[in-house]
């Protein structure tokens, strides 16, 4: 009996019959993306059936995941304005639409579970060998903290469903620094993360160069952004790996491709035009050096001033001019005019009610679940935003202002101990690999600590993963690269036998 056909057979009854599903989901939803999971479940299904039998199967399973999660688009963001639809957008309902848990989530929690299930009884003693522990527990503070004050909010007059809508995610990034210490542990998986990161980035800027040049009229006359407000930190940290790729790549083809690679990175980058992106990349540049080993300052300061210089002389020549050649003049002076240039800006009144929260209840914050007072009138932005009382721009005075010193406290924790693992693990690495690692991560970190300073980042669920995936990589890594530089250690002083 050929046991093969009868699989084939129920294979193709499955298909047929997801098929059927998704035909009869588009009938009732009027056209809804979510015809498309039946199928899309059933080929995943295969694919996790192909993955499992491979040396790494986690490890599949995180690259193809972090590759599909950059190339959909978040929906949550109002990806490509609201008059502008593309497939990706539509297939962001799979990870970013909330059925209850978004599929972020749910694989978040999923893969979390398995891998502790799988490979916590025996790599325990490991995981307390590199000092995990108090890195999950870094991970864990801000979300703590946050659900203590939810709960004095709640008691004190807040209600339940706006803390529920202000703390949404914050139980993914501690998830997400436990797949990424357990899964990004090795120097391969690193360079296939990267490039598929990079590859994917790439992707996503020629599509949105097609789709500028498509609605060219309405991108460059009405649209805030091109892509979304977060696509710009993603784009950054491809740019630095596309640097990396030339200067490492032998042929004048892949030079040629890497080039034109970088030139349609940065050219969403600009039309993207995030300042919160901008500020934070040059904060990035700015403190790169000083975290740098010497060796490599020292050889590479030539070149680094030389830069500098000729970017301050760009930015001389074209201050004045229009755009796009003075965009940094432009840039400029569009800080704090959003609501015109003779009065506070939009973020300046915002921040002065967060203050005034701060002044209400210095030492416990007025509590989750309720919207801060507006004693200093702001521009009505609920008509884009409803929720802009509850959940404000800069996250770390909202932090303060609901959660008390507690909760900034543990934010503050949270970023200074990435920024440290970013610049730890590119002091140590010796591979070309690992040390683009710790700058990617650097350069990350620094994306989102800005962006949750000034726009809402830490809310945002991949940079939750992103974030989550660098600290709990770069702190199993380092953590190994010591491990590694002991057992030489201790190889050398052996006596000889």
């Amino acid at each position: 009996m050929d046991i093969t056909k009868g699989y084939k057979q129920s294979s193709l009854l499955i298909l047929l019959l997801c098929c059927l599903a998704s035909v009869v989901i588009y009938g009732l939803t009027a056209g809804s993306p979510l015809c498309l999971a039946p199928l899309l479940l059933f080929i995943a299904h295969f694919c996790l059936k192909v993955v499992i039998k491979r040396d790494n199967p986690d490890q599949d399973i995180l690259l193809g995941f972090l590759v599909f999660s950059f190339l959909i688009d978040d929906i949550s963001q109002v990806a490509w304005g609201r008059n502008v639809d593309t497939i990706t957008e539509a297939l962001g309902v799979i990870l970013f639409k909330s059925f209850g848990l978004s599929g972020m989530e749910t694989f978040a929690l999923l893969m979390t579970g398995w891998l502790i299930l799988s490979k916590a009884p025996r790599l325990l003693r490991e995981w307390t060998e590199l000092g995990f522990f108090p890195i999950l527990i870094v991970a864990f503070a801000v979300f703590i903290a946050s659900f203590i004050a939810g709960f004095m909010g709640v008691m004190s007059g807040g209600s339940v469903n706006t803390m529920f809508i202000q703390l949404r995610f914050l139980h993914c990034l501690p998830l997400w620094v436990f797949i990424g210490f357990m899964i990004w542990r090795d120097r391969e998986f690193t360079r296939k993360a990267l490039k598929g990161i990079t590859v994917a980035i790439v992707l996503k800027s020629f599509q949105a160069l097609f789709v500028y040049g498509t609605n060219y009229t309405q991108f460059s006359q009405y649209e805030e952004y091109l892509v979304d407000h977060y696509f710009s930190a993603f784009a950054v940290i491809t740019l630095v790996c596309l640097v990396y790729y030339f200067f490492v790549q032998k042929t004048y083809l892949g030079r040629a491709t890497i080039l034109a690679s970088m030139g349609a990175v940065a050219l969403a980058f600009i039309l993207n035009d995030r300042r919160t992106s901008y500020v934070a990349a040059a904060f990035a540049v700015g403190i790169l050096p000083a975290l740098m080993p010497l060796r490599l300052v020292k050889k590479y300061f030539p070149h680094g001033t030389a830069l500098g210089l000729a970017f301050g002389l760009f930015t001389a020549i074209t201050w004045n001019m229009p755009e796009p050649i003075g965009f940094i003049g432009g840039l400029y002076r569009s800080f704090g005019s959003e609501t015109g240039v003779e009065e506070p800006s939009y973020r300046d009144l915002e921040n002065a009610n967060l203050l005034n929260a701060v002044t209400q209840s210095p030492l416990s914050g007025i509590g989750y679940g309720k919207e801060f007072d507006e004693v200093f009138p702001m521009p009505d932005i609920s008509y884009v935003y409803e929720r802009y009382r509850m959940i404000p721009h800069n996250l770390f005075l909202a932090s303060w202002g609901f959660g008390g010193p507690a909760t900034i406290g543990a934010l503050s924790l949270l970023f200074a101990t990435m920024i440290a693992c970013a610049g730890s693990l590119f002091k140590k690495a010796r591979e070309p690999h690992l040390f683009l690692l710790g700058v990617v991560s650097l350069f990350f970190f620094l994306q989102y600590l800005v962006y949750t300073f000034g726009d809402l980042g830490f809310q945002i669920q991949r940079n939750q993963m992103l974030g989550g995936l660098l600290l709990g990589a770069c702190f199993r890594i380092q953590g190994e690269l010591t491990k590694e530089e002991k057992m030489k250690a201790k190889a050398r002083v052996q006596p000889w036998p």
